[in-house]
């Protein structure tokens, strides 16, 4: 068996919010804030070769909020919508999972991908699982920045307060 790599879990993702979006095309033309979220995240998969991490987290947000909107508050006309997205969502998962690894996390992303019937349910647990991976990437990559990055350099503050 083929071990998947970022971009099939990517391409996997795209699958399905590929159909999620032909599902949501009747909402299109009203402007509406799931839809236009779904193709955010539609564009940043599209981009993840470019910059991984960038892309990838842009595109599990945005994800993780259009999946949210469609869920709150709940109609099961969008059953099937969410069926795809909440898919997506794991695959999602397991894309940036290599940033912020954590054995719960994949498993829970495993039974998303895996999950016949989705319910409110299985949607408020993708959206739980995407705010904890988004939390470990962001808590990773602050650790892992050298102290001071954000300070601004005393030579430039200094000159403007001293004039």
């Amino acid at each position: 068996m083929k071990t998947m790599t970022t971009a099939d879990w990517v391409e996997q993702a795209l699958s399905e919010n590929d159909e999620a979006l032909k599902l949501l095309e009747p909402l299109r033309s009203n402007y509406s804030l799931p839809y236009t979220l779904i193709s955010y995240a539609q564009e940043n998969m599209q981009k993840i070769s470019k910059h991984e991490l960038l892309f990838a987290t842009m595109a599990l947000t945005f994800q993780k909020e259009g999946l949210r909107l469609l869920t709150e508050p709940w109609d099961s006309n969008f059953k099937e919508v969410v069926k795809h997205l909440t898919t997506a969502l794991g695959y999602l998962i397991f894309a940036v999972g290599k940033y912020a690894p954590e054995r719960e996390s994949l498993s829970a992303a495993f039974r998303l991908v895996n999950e016949e019937e989705p319910q409110l349910e299985t949607a408020m647990n993708a959206i739980k699982i995407a705010d904890e991976t988004l939390n470990r990437i962001i808590h990773r990559v602050v650790k892992t920045l050298s102290k001071g990055v954000f300070e601004m350099p005393r030579r430039i503050l200094t000159h403007y307060i001293s004039d």
